[in-house]
Order: structure tokens, then sequence, then C-alpha cells
């Protein structure tokens, strides 16, 4: 019990002096860090600051640490230090997040999130996400978990982090599951068994493999160790025939001292009674000099067979210590191997438990699954039959023909039904074209692109308006009035992004106005911009006038009005957005060929850059030519 006691006082006693030389430590750092922050220039400051707030994480001095991330924060901003931006946002995540102070700390990584962005950081916007959908669990925002655990996925795919798409395809799974959303819990659920398999069979495969081989070794080297305890125990049975005979020869030289000792007796007696007085002392001296050789040759033999006996034990005895050695290590060998079977068996017993687990949730997500694939065939009709309604709302081939025949159109939505929508109609021998790029896609952007075709038909026939930024304007109050958008807190904010131009044949004029889509035309082989205003058509904290731009049209010019799906789609060797530089190029490399062979040009180019990438938006490019 004293025993006891004083092990349990000296541990206490060696964790509390680990514990101080930690503290010391990190205040010998945290020193040494103050003293360089002294002679700084500005950008070191941001990391001395950033690593003394670190520093002072590691022993719990939250205010501190606290302190020294606002000072980096306060310097990185003057500095417009981008990359520096997101990590101390990130570190005063952490630290609201030890706090518990979780809203803050949402706000913190929020905040990291842009920065990163900023930067292009794809691994930390992978962690920052996942924070993100972590804190939204805890804060129970249930509308913002799965958009920030799907863009941590997103960004966790593109770095090839399978630890953490492993932890997010878990969380979504679950998070699905719990809503009854079984296709996406299936589609994630999949994901995650397939990295789990592939992590045991790298892992834990090795690992039996590895014990195998021991095992393996460790038998051949039992049965050499058997082979020679074998060639042992033939040199003792040797060893015990070898004794065997020197007892036999000592037994013999026995005897024949015991017959010396009689023949020299009678020989005495001989000598006696023939009274040869000087024979019988030459005899005796004779006698006793045979006896003293055949002694001395016994005691010779005897001390050398002793010898031999002496080494066949101490052999016997030294074999058989190592002997023991190798049964005691044999032994230990096979109470190893025993303990890795019973290891071996319970991890197979755990494997064979989580397969009739992922076997039983798979019987159920198949049962969902068929549910909801029954319920998708509905679904999927209704909306094929909403594309024929939208198909019939486009301009047919006949008037398109008839009013822009020299044009493409080059149409991808990314869904059955699309947000985008072209546009023509003419009034007063003057031709109206417009694209516009509806709020989301699918379904969503369908509706709102049904009502933008019905509100330009009603606008067109009901008023004199021709002038490219007044059709525009009278379109955003239409658009307000009809979705009852006041610009209120929390309401929807669905709207679009459009690009207008009216066409005058007579005057070979082009007047242009757009809300967030420009204009490029081409002319002389150099690409020109005619910019848009910033602003949607819909509620907008900072609604500007659409201003109008007329151009004077030249045989050669090639006009084109795009939405943003091809810019902003992904893409190439290195999974980036195509961006406005690379669309510039490809316009001006295909401007110089016939209007209906660009369009053709143009889906090469588009299949050659998004390869093997989803398509994540609706894409149209009309490209225009006016004789």
């Amino acid at each position: 019990m004293k025993l006891l006691l004083r092990n349990i006082f000296y541990l206490h006693f060696l964790i509390s002096l680990l514990s101080v030389q930690w503290v010391a430590a990190q205040q010998t750092n945290i020193a040494q860090l103050q003293d360089q922050l002294k002679n700084a220039n500005n950008d070191e400051k941001i990391v001395i600051n950033s690593l003394l707030s670190e520093a002072h994480m590691a022993v719990s001095d939250w205010k501190a640490a606290m302190q020294y991330a606002k000072e980096a924060e306060k310097i990185a901003k003057k500095q417009k230090s981008i990359a520096e931006l997101g990590k101390i946002y990130s570190l005063l995540g952490d630290i609201s997040f030890a706090k518990t102070e979780y809203k803050d700390a949402l706000n913190y990584y929020e905040d990291a999130a842009k920065y990163y962005k900023l930067s292009a950081n794809i691994n930390a916007l992978a962690t920052t996400y996942y924070n993100i959908g972590t804190l939204n669990t805890i804060l129970n925002k249930t509308l913002k978990i799965d958009n920030a655990f799907e863009e941590s996925l997103k960004y966790a795919r593109l770095s090839q982090n399978k630890g953490l798409i492993l932890k997010i395809t878990e969380e979504l799974f679950n998070y699905y599951y719990e809503r009854n959303k079984y296709k996406q819990s299936l589609a994630y659920f999949k994901e995650y068994a397939q990295i789990k398999d592939s992590t045991f069979t790298i892992e834990q495969k090795n690992q039996i493999t590895v014990l195998r081989q021991q095992y393996v070794a460790e038998k051949e080297q039992l049965k050499e160790t058997q082979e020679k305890l074998q060639v042992t125990n033939k040199d003792l049975a040797a060893t015990k025939d070898i004794l065997t005979k020197t007892d036999s020869t000592l037994s013999i030289v026995q005897t024949q001292r015991d017959t010396l000792s009689i023949i020299t007796h009678i020989q005495s007696e001989e000598i006696e009674a023939l009274n040869f007085e000087q024979a019988y002392k030459d005899q005796v001296i004779k006698s006793q000099g045979i006896l003293r050789n055949v002694l001395i040759g016994g005691i010779v033999i005897i001390l050398l067979f002793m010898g031999l006996l002496l080494h066949r034990y101490l052999y016997k005895k030294k074999t058989e210590a190592i002997l023991r050695q190798q049964k005691e290590e044999i032994e230990a060998q096979r109470d190893n191997l025993e303990e890795m079977n019973k290891e071996l068996e319970q991890q197979k017993e755990e494997i064979i438990v989580q397969r009739d687990e992922i076997f039983l949730k798979n019987d159920h997500l198949s049962t969902a699954y068929e549910t909801i694939e029954q319920t998708n065939k509905h679904i999927t009709s209704s909306i094929k039959y909403a594309l024929e309604i939208q198909r019939a709302a486009l301009p047919s081939e006949e008037i398109m023909n008839s009013l822009i025949p020299n044009r493409f159109i080059f149409y991808r939505p990314r869904d059955i039904v699309s947000g985008d929508f072209y546009w023509v109609r003419q009034v007063n021998n003057k031709t109206i074209i417009a694209i516009a790029d509806c709020t989301g896609h699918g379904v969503p952007g369908a509706f709102v692109s049904m009502l933008g075709i019905s509100l330009l038909n009603e606008i067109t026939l009901r008023t004199n308006v021709f002038s490219a930024a007044d059709i525009l304007e009278a379109l955003r109050q239409e658009v307000k009035s009809s979705l009852k958008q006041t610009g209120k807190f929390g309401e929807q904010k669905d709207g679009m992004d459009i690009a207008l131009i009216v066409y005058d044949a007579k005057s070979k004029t082009l007047q242009f106005s757009g809300a967030n889509n420009p204009l490029y035309y081409i002319r002389n082989n150099e690409l020109n911009e005619i910019k848009s205003v910033k602003n949607p058509i819909g509620v907008y904290p900072r609604e500007l006038p659409f201003s109008n731009t007329t151009i004077e049209i030249a045989p050669t010019d090639v006009f084109y009005l795009f939405t943003d799906g091809l810019v902003d789609q992904f893409g190439g060797e290195k999974g980036d957005k195509l961006k406005s530089q690379r669309f510039k190029a490809i316009l001006t490399k295909i401007s110089t060929k016939p209007i209906k062979e660009q369009e053709i040009l143009l889906e090469k180019e588009f299949k050659t850059w998004i390869g093997d990438e989803e398509q994540i938006d609706d894409i149209l490019i009309v490209g225009l030519k006016f004789t």
C-alpha cells in the first residue's frame, strides 16, 4: 500500500513538472516573439502577432490570444494581405470556438472563407466550410447545414483530401437520412462506403498481411528450433552411451588391479618359500614398479574419463539452459501469435458486424430509393411536359429565320428545363433581341424564364417603348410587381440578368442595354466590349438607371450575346473556371468563320474544356451578323 501511494505521488509530481515545463517553454517562446516584434516590418508583424495568438491559445490565455489576433487583422487589412486575412479569421474562429462563442466563431469562419476564395486556397476552403457546417449543426441552423457541408465536399474533392471527404459524406448521409431524403442520403452513403472500403483495404489488409508474414516467419523459426532440439537430444544420447562405456572400462581396470594384487601375493609366497631373499627383494621392487605403473595408468584413464564426463555434464547443463531459454521464447512467441489471432478474430467479427449493418442500411435505402425512383419518374414526366411548354414559348425556327437568318444559338440547359432563355420580336420594322439568365436553374429558373418571356411580350405589345434601356426599366418594374418585391429584409430576391439589343435595319444601327450581361462584338479581328449596368432585373439595394449604347454596324461586325454559364464552367487540366479572358479568345478565334460553322467550333471548344467535369449552370450564347 505504501509503495502504491509513493508511486501515485511520483506520478502527480511528474505531471506537475511536465506542465510547468510546458508553460515555461511557451512563455519563453512568447518572450522571443515579443522581442522580434519590436524591430519587425508590417508584413512580419502580421505573422508574429498570429504566432503570439497561437502561443497564448496553447496556454489557454484566450484574452491575449484574441488581442494579438485582432492586431494581426488590423495590420493585414492595412497591407491588403488577402492570404493572411483568411488565416487570421480562421484563427479568430478557433479562439471563439474554444471559448464556446459559437455565433462569433461562425462569423469569423465565414469571413475566412471569403478571403480563402480570393486567394484560391482550396485546402483551407474545404476545412473552413466543414467548420461552418459543424457550427450550423451546433446552432441548429438546419437550412444552412447541407450547403456548408456540400461546399466543403466540393473543395475537399478538388484537393483530394480523402480523410475530410470521409467525414463530410458521413455527415451529409446522416443529415439527409434523418430528413427522409433517401436519394441524396444514398448517394453520399455510397461515396462514404467506397472511401471507407478503400481505407480498410489499404490499412487493415496491409496490417493483416504483416501479421501473417510474422506468423509464418515465427512458425519457421519454431520448426528450426525443434530440429535443433532433436539434434541436441541425439547428442545427449551419444553422451550417455560414452558414459556407460566409461563405467564398463573402469570396472575392467579395477578387476585387473585386483588380479595383479593376487599375482603379487603368490609371487611373494613363492619367493619366500624358495628362500631367495635377494630375488624376493628384487621381485618385490619389480612388482611394486609394475603396480605403480598400472595404478598411474589407471588413475590417468580415470581422470581422463572424469574430465570427459565433466565436460559432457557441463555441455548438457549449457544445452539444457539454451533449450529452456528457447522453450520460453517459443512459448512467448506462441502467446503473441495467439493474442494476434484473437485480435484478428475480433477485427474480423467487427468487420462482419459493420458489413451486416451496411447491408441492413442498404436494404432500407434500396426500398427508399425505389420509392424515390417512382416519384422521380412522375416528376421527370411533368418536367418534360414543362420543357415542351418552355420550347413553345421560345421563338420558332421560322420566326428566327425570318428576323435574324444569319445567326447561331448555342443553348445547353444544365437540367431538363432551363433558367436561360432567348427572345425575339419585331416592332415597327425594328428587331428586338434579348438573352437572359434567370435566378437558379432547372424548374425554379424555368418558372422565372416563363415570367420574363411573358412580360417582354406584354411590354412590347401594350406600350410604345422601343429604347433598349426603357424596355429593361419597364421589365424591372413588372418583375418586382409580379414577384411582390418591395426590398424588405428576408423576401425572395429572384430576378434575371439580361442583355437586350434593338436592331434598325434601315439606319444600320444597333442599340444595346444590359443588366449584369455585357455585349461583345468583333470588328477587324479585335474584340470590343460594351459593359452593362451592375444591376439585375428585380429588386436591388441600390438601383441604377439602365443606359443605352448605339453602334453603327460595319459589314464584317459579329455580335455575341451570352449568359455566364460557360464563363463560370470548371474544366481544363487544373479544373479551373473558363473565365472571361479564355472566352474572349475563343470568340476571337472563331469569329472569322461563317456564322453557322461558329456554333460547331464552339461545341468542340466546350467539350474539350469540360472534359469529365459536370456542367454547373445553363449555357446560352447567341452569335449575330447583320448584312
